[in-house]
């Protein structure tokens, strides 16, 4: 019986080794120091963040769970990672997901209830459940893929669409939607409001559905079917029609503004360096000689230190060792970013 039972871990997907394991400190996901186990989780364990705990390389999961739940943080180190959900796992986020690039592939399902925060690109083939706050760049929904609920979006770029794009909540779009597969039919059934500073696409074949509202500012071009109840409001007064548009939707003239000028701001950037760092940390924003308010957060989300840069830098030597985040609260357009003090 054994001998069955090994040779069953080893042709099974499972982990048979699978633990379920707490973070205890603030630390990387990859110290045996930040766990209750005294290791590093791997591939299979069922994963539960309550601190602010630093994702410092790449990181690819494909069974097993990862829980975010509030005050805890999962975020990425003061450089780009990528979180990549494979296979049959989960995420559950409650607390603060901030990680550049994330994927959702196969069977995984990813139920977002609280805030994903500072993603540069999300690309989901799988099932993505928003129920509450999600701020991206870019967004695309591969074919075969489901994307819904009624969070709220902002994506500072493009959305791509090429599956199932059910949204009841609001979009703010900086730059275009499209709603269009090359072979095969991409749904967006959109029952809110939606803003979009650039245009929108629907791609022959595909179709628009529901009752929502959508204000545009660039275009807005159907070649496949657009069906109501919904209100549009285009720049230009009318859609680009080569489809079907039905007859319960109302098309006015009307844009969508989200800064006072309906452009995309641009975006504050700025690096920080040494990280970790010790007692002086310094900036690097381009903007050589100004002055920047800063707040610096705890993992409980206490603001520890506040005040204006000096010389691009900031004094941290009070803070105790630990991880946490810096803010511009200034700077409509910055993100935060993650500061080790050693």
């Amino acid at each position: 019986m054994k001998h069955l039972f090994l040779f069953f871990c080893l042709i099974s997907a499972t982990n048979c080794s699978a633990q379920f394991i707490n973070s205890i400190s603030n630390g990387s996901f990859y110290s045996a120091s930040t766990w209750d186990c005294s290791c590093v989780p791997g591939d299979g364990d069922s994963i539960r963040i309550t601190h602010l705990v630093a994702l410092d390389s790449d990181l690819h999961f494909q069974s097993g769970k990862i829980i975010v739940q509030a005050p805890g943080q999962f975020l990425q180190d003061a450089f780009e990672r990528t979180l990549w959900l494979d296979g049959t796992s989960n995420l559950y986020n409650s607390g603060t997901l901030g990680i550049n690039k994330i994927r959702i592939s196969n069977e995984a399902d990813v139920y977002n209830n609280l805030n994903f925060v500072s993603v540069d690109s999300l690309i989901n083939e799988a099932n993505l459940t928003n129920n509450s706050s999600m701020e991206v760049s870019v967004i695309v929904n591969k074919a075969g893929a489901i994307l819904d609920k009624n969070g709220s979006i902002t994506a500072s770029n493009t959305i791509y669409n090429q599956g199932y794009f059910e949204h009841s909540g609001t979009m703010q779009i900086y730059q275009n939607f499209e709603n269009c597969l090359e072979s095969g039919n991409a749904v967006l059934n959109f029952s809110g409001t939606t803003c979009i500073v650039g245009n929108f696409i629907n791609c022959e074949s595909d179709s628009v559905q529901g009752p929502g509202v959508m204000n545009i500012s660039g275009f807005a071009q159907n070649d496949g079917i657009i069906s109501g109840p919904s209100v549009w409001h285009v720049a230009a007064g009318s859609i680009e029609n080569t489809g079907i548009i039905a007859s319960n939707v109302t098309i006015n003239a009307g844009s969508c503004f989200l800064t006072s000028s309906g452009e995309e701001p641009k975006e504050f950037k700025v690096s920080s360096f040494p990280n970790p760092c010790s007692d002086l940390l310094k900036l690097n924003s381009g903007k050589s000689g100004k002055q920047f308010e800063y707040l610096i957060f705890n993992s409980q989300g206490s603001i520890v230190l506040s005040g204006k840069t000096v010389n691009e830098s900031i004094d941290v030597s009070s803070l105790s060792p630990g991880i946490y985040l810096l803010n511009f609260p200034d700077e409509s357009t910055s993100k935060g970013h993650l500061v080790i003090k050693q």
